[in-house]
């Protein structure tokens, strides 16, 4: 397949999915159809077909069989086992912006939902394109202030603080104050109260969240605040709340170094 972003109907990823004797695909629902009643279910994947053949990513044999294009074979059997996978929500001015999984198998894939009930794809072929798309949208060029500030929170007060902020600046840095120094609880209170110019949440699971692994194995938050960028680091996730998180200042290396950490370790095979 080219590097052109692939687009998917929900309806064709269940006929694929089916097709394909694949039990789940990352990020989605394990059965796509299930909210469908079964006539409707039967309905839906032959339009699938339909449109899927008119793309000729589907045809059928000889023997009257499907058959699906052998790259889009590989692809998606690729992409059903992943070793890893990495979950970035980013929030601009206080907007959510449009979230990513990325899925790292044989090769490296981002998946995301652009409108309702279709899904793309895109391959990515070396691994500096992906520290480009996990740089904040924001030029970091704009992050020329660096203080060294430093400290460390637990998950349950930053997230009780985070919820607090929007309406009560005050009362968020002083409930950050009980663990950040004075000067790091105000400036974060601030950064999730204005809001701050941008705000990255990155999660890495091993390797998908599941009903036996609900917490992630790392995550990382970025705040690009007021030219300052902020670094919040998971150390252990697995705790939930009791998780302790390391809040601290950082320089454009600093950040770069911290995302090439959450990456799981299997970057090499895309270099």
């Amino acid at each position: 397949m080219n590097k052109t972003p692939l687009r998917f109907t929900r309806e064709e990823l269940a006929l694929l999915q089916q097709a394909l004797h694949l039990s789940s695909l990352p990020g989605l629902p394990d059965n796509l159809l299930a909210s469908l009643p079964e006539e409707q279910q039967a309905q839906i994947i032959q339009a699938a077909d339909h449109s899927l053949r008119a793309r000729t990513l589907v045809g059928w044999n000889s023997a009257g069989e499907r058959v699906i294009d052998d790259r889009l074979q590989a692809l998606f059997h690729d992409y059903a086992r992943p070793d890893a996978t990495l979950f970035v929500d980013t929030l601009v001015a206080g907007k959510r912006q449009l979230p990513f999984l990325y899925v790292f198998a044989r090769a490296l894939y981002e998946q995301c939902q652009p409108e309702p009930a279709v899904y793309q794809l895109r391959l990515f072929s070396y691994y500096h394109e992906l520290l480009q798309r996990l740089t904040p949208v924001i030029s970091l060029r704009s992050a020329q202030r660096f203080e060294e500030l430093s400290g460390e929170i637990t998950q349950s007060l930053l997230t009780e603080g985070v919820k607090i902020a929007q309406q009560n600046r005050e009362k968020a840095s002083a409930l950050f104050a009980t663990s950040l120094p004075d000067k790091l609880a105000e400036t974060l209170a601030r950064a999730y109260a204005e809001p701050a110019e941008v705000i990255q949440y990155l999660a890495r699971w091993r390797p998908l969240p599941s009903a036996e692994q609900t917490k992630p194995e790392a995550a990382l938050t970025i705040i690009l605040f007021h030219q300052q960028i902020f670094l919040l680091e998971v150390d252990n996730p697995d705790q939930g709340t009791n998780a302790h998180v390391t809040v601290k200042a950082a320089t454009p290396r600093m950040l770069e170094q911290a995302i090439t950490q959450i990456l799981p370790q299997v970057t090499d095979r895309y270099l």
